[in-house]
């Protein structure tokens, strides 16, 4: 940084200019009135740029910027100096009574007014009539100054117009539209000597230019730059605010895909650990069952024959038995048991 003036510190101008782009409209305004330096570090650009695309709670300076700009694309005003752009943007009361709130700079004249001084009070508009006497007298040059391309008038009654009442200077600036009410009928004086009607437009041209000293048409062209690019610029935003939330919004997508494969993966997994789990318990309990039928086996239903039970020795080992039968049933003794064992002995 470079040493001040008195005793302080003064910023580069480029990286002032650098600062200076991202201010909102009111620090903008704030900072052209800081001193002359800051002020020039201010551009028409910079102005525009903040009152299109960075208006926050001043929404109506990107509308004033446009209502101004549909004005100067054809001519019809006065260019705005950088600080009449800047209490425009930033204004809420009319610049003509002190009296009535307004936000927006109004579609007819360009100038920042309340309805009252515009319409009612008549303060700087005032009506032309075309069922007048003068203009029935004399309607075709008339009618080529009423319809001039750069004549900024207000069309809303039928044949009655509000035209701008006077030539106004404010803050040592002339505003307001190129044509006023006392020029409607000096340019038609203007154009009492010209016979083809094809050639008043091009008088009037030459009227505004030598008489009222009119801005030609090339001193628009900052201006007129200025708002196209702050449009282009807020275009760009807009597609790549689209973009961003469109990704977002894919993203989203993706990720609540995701989230159900994954719940769905999970439930499968679930399902086959509880599977399983079922699976290991049926066999364990198989296993138990099969154990416990080898230590005690099942007794059988079928009746077992009477006598004492002797074991095999082949089968001794097994737990097989033999059932050896009595001499009778359910062990009597037989009646003809002695002589058995006398025929036995002989």
């Amino acid at each position: 940084m470079a040493e001040g003036g008195a005793g302080g510190l003064t910023l580069p101008s480029e990286l002032l200019e650098q600062m200076m782009a991202y201010l909102p409209l009111r620090d903008l305004s704030a900072m052209a009135l800081v001193s002359k330096s800051t002020r020039a570090s201010i551009s028409i650009d910079m102005v525009m740029l903040a009152a299109v695309t960075r208006t926050g709670d001043r929404f109506s300076a990107k509308k004033s910027m446009e209502e101004l700009y549909k004005l100067t694309s054809t001519y019809k005003i006065h260019i705005p100096s950088l600080m009449r752009l800047l209490r425009i943007a930033t204004g809420n009361q009319c610049e003509f009574c002190f009296e009535h709130h307004t936000s927006v700079a109004k579609w007819a004249f360009g100038s920042f007014a309340c309805w009252n001084c515009v319409g009612n009070r008549r303060r700087i508009s005032t009506k032309w009539d075309k069922a007048w006497v003068r203009y029935r007298g004399d309607y075709a040059r008339y009618n080529a100054i009423l319809d001039h391309p750069r004549n900024a008038l207000s069309r809303l009654y039928g044949t009655k117009h509000f035209v701008w009442k006077q030539h106004r200077v404010v803050a040592g600036e002339r505003i307001g539209p190129v044509i006023a009410w006392p020029d409607i009928d000096a340019a038609c004086t203007y154009l009492a000597d010209t016979e083809n009607p094809n050639q008043y437009e091009t008088k009037i041209d030459e009227y505004l230019a030598e008489r009222l000293n009119a801005p030609r048409e090339e001193d628009y062209s900052e201006f007129n730059n200025a708002y196209l690019a702050a449009k282009a610029e807020l275009a760009a935003r807009t597609e790549r605010a689209a973009r961003e939330k469109a990704e977002r919004k894919r993203k989203r997508e993706e990720n609540k895909v995701k989230r159900e494969a994954e719940k769905l993966a999970k439930a499968e997994r679930k399902r086959i650990r509880e599977a399983a789990k079922l699976e290991k318990e049926a066999l364990k309990a198989a296993k138990k069952e099969a154990k416990e039928g080898g230590k005690k086996p099942a007794a059988s239903s079928a009746p077992q024959p009477a006598g004492p039970v002797r074991r095999s020795r082949r089968n001794a080992g097994k737990g097989a038995a033999e059932v050896q039968p009595g001499p009778g049933e359910n062990g009597a003794p037989l009646e003809n048991d002695g002589d058995a064992n006398g025929e036995a002995q002989e």
